[in-house]
């Protein structure tokens, strides 16, 4: 139990630190540079993390899998696999540049977008030396490379904004950050894993592209479904309508970092209970289902309710309030996007890997209908009502394909708790948000929340004695 919490914890505070970071730029952005320029930035780090997915080739996955199922074979995963990778990265850059070419971007767009591109190179490399710290279950040293690289772009944002330079310094600085983490990502690699001798294999690199195949296909089609709404809007309208749907997006992301690595800390655990056969992936899923699902409704409950607030406080720009019913609506994807994070690693930790990929590819397809029609009939609130609608249409075609894996998909069961909890939390707010204002607001009503929950679990468990023989049947596992 402890190691697990030290993994969520490291992958938590890696995640954390990139995100906090890249929303501070986006914060500083529109402080100092204005709605435009905070489209721009938007759309240019939509496509970076969508280009980037291709150049990954899917392989972050594959190698945690199968180092977790064999270590001896570390140092041919890592030389085979990066290589992979250069090569897949420099293809990526150049399908980018196409594709600024064809989009028609304004000039100063299209060359943002294009700089920022340049950062695939060293990030995508370093998907797979995070693979084998994850693998070898010491995601500390994820934490320790990304910090030197999160505190350039704190200080490089600030000072080159308040030097009043633009947004294309802070490309250039992008990448120069990107790269920095790739080179202290090797020097722990080579320091405390493994000293490997560059030697091509050939049959291994033919083997590996064969097995990330469906792991490539799953995670762009992954990122191409979720830029999608984003990408018609910059169609379709301009950058001030991908600045505000963008702005409700993120303030998504805290809560998407916190499922994202619990799910990820789990899932080498998962892998080795699916392959013992026995029962221990049911309790693992139904733990990871309740746990998920304990984070994110009160999280969706608090979003609607300090929507705005949130908003001015995070953006400092009283034109980013319009996106307020945005933020709205897609604060309840967090709810299916929760499910399907649980549900999606069984369907990986259960090698059904082409399953998932033809749900996305599914999911998609129905998206990209959905998000045309709604986004040319009703523009940015289109683009939030089509969110929703997607991750919906994902948790639909994922039920019944877990349902086979685990005894019980078990969503009712998971769920109750933290709804009825969050419904206490959601009355509280109603009746006393708007005269306590975001900064008790946010604070009384967590503990609200942690009180009412706390009091559902002890009576659910027929008291504290009960809670205790849960707690040491966790310990036992």
């Amino acid at each position: 139990m402890r190691k697990i919490f030290g993994n969520i914890v490291s992958l938590l505070t890696s995640d954390v630190m990139n995100r906090a970071t890249t929303f501070l730029i986006y914060a500083l952005v529109a402080r100092y540079l204005g709605d435009f320029a905070f489209g721009q930035i938007s759309l240019a780090l939509l496509l970076f993390y969508t280009f980037y997915v291709f150049a990954s080739l899917g392989v972050r996955v594959y190698i945690t899998r199968e180092i977790a199922r064999d270590p001896s074979l570390t140092d041919r995963y890592l030389v085979n696999g990066s290589l992979l990778i250069l090569a897949a990265s420099v293809l990526s850059v150049l399908a980018l540049v196409i594709f600024v070419w064809v989009m028609s971007y304004e000039l100063s767009t299209a060359r943002l977008v294009l700089i920022v591109g340049l950062a695939i190179v060293p990030y995508a490399l370093t998907t797979v030396c995070e693979a084998v710290f994850q693998a070898h279950e010491r995601m500390h040293f994820i934490a320790y490379a990304n910090l030197p690289h999160n505190v350039l772009k704190v200080a490089a944002t600030i000072f080159l904004l308040t030097q009043g330079y633009g947004a294309e310094p802070l490309a250039v600085m992008l990448v120069v950050s990107y790269t920095l983490t790739f080179v202290l990502e090797w020097f722990f690699i080579l320091r405390y894993i493994s000293r490997p001798t560059w030697t091509v294999d050939m049959p291994f690199a033919s083997s590996m592209i064969k097995g990330v195949l469906p792991f490539l296909g799953l995670e762009s089609v992954i990122a191409i479904w979720a830029s999608l709404n984003a990408l018609i809007l910059s169609r379709v309208g301009n950058e001030i309508d991908v600045a505000m749907y963008n702005a409700a997006m993120q303030v998504l992301v805290p809560v998407s970092l916190v499922l994202q690595s619990i799910v990820m800390s789990l899932f080498p655990m998962m892998c080795r209970e699916y392959e013992t056969g026995g029962s221990g992936m049911q309790v693992v899923y139904e733990d990871l289902m309740e746990l998920l699902l304990m984070v994110t409704l009160p999280a969706v409950v608090g979003i609607i309710f300090l929507a705005e607030p949130i908003l001015l406080l995070f953006y400092g720009n009283e034109s980013f309030a319009n996106a307020t019913i945005v933020l709205q609506i897609v604060a309840w994807s967090l709810i299916p996007m929760a499910l399907n994070r649980a549900l999606g690693q069984v369907l990986l930790a259960s090698l059904r890997e082409k399953i998932t990929l033809r749900i996305v590819i599914v999911n998609s397809v129905l998206s990209l209908i959905i998000g045309i029609l709604l986004i040319a009939s009703s523009g940015i609130i289109g683009a939030a009502i089509a969110t929703v609608a997607a991750r919906l249409v994902n948790l639909g075609q994922q039920y019944v394909p877990v349902s086979q894996v685990v005894n019980s998909v078990a969503i009712g069961k998971s769920i109750w708790k933290a709804t009825l909890a969050s419904l206490g939390m959601g009355l509280y707010l109603a009746a006393f948000a708007e005269q306590l204002g975001l900064w008790l607001a946010i604070p009384t009503g967590a503990l609200v929340y942690g009180a009412l929950l706390g009091l559902i679990i002890i009576w659910s468990h027929g008291g504290l004695q009960g809670v205790r023989m849960r707690y040491a049947h966790l310990r036992s596992k």
